[in-house]
């Protein structure tokens, strides 16, 4: 009984050793990972703000480019207007 209890603990060091050696190689690889991935985390929202950004950039824009046409629309109106009573006179 003493001789497989000593087996037993032989065996259960040697799956231990084993197993700590190969999380020892695992390890850089994972840290190697996990860097990359709060990485790219932390990136996430800052792409989501400039994508955001500059939508809200070109809706703005789209819509100064619309009060200026209707501003030049009403200035051009006025003219005319302008121009047609002056010609009646």
């Amino acid at each position: 009984m003493k001789v497989e209890a000593e087996k037993s603990l032989a065996r259960q060091e040697e799956e231990t050793s084993t197993g700590k050696l190969a999380l020892a190689q695992v390890k850089p690889d994972l840290e190697i990972s996990r860097c990359q991935w709060e990485d790219e985390r932390s990136r996430l929202p800052t792409d989501h703000i400039q994508k955001t950004s500059k939508l809200t950039f070109f809706q703005e824009l789209e819509k100064k480019s619309s009060e200026w046409e209707e501003d030049r629309s009403h200035v051009l109106d006025e003219q005319m207007k302008e121009t047609f009573t002056l010609r009646q006179y």
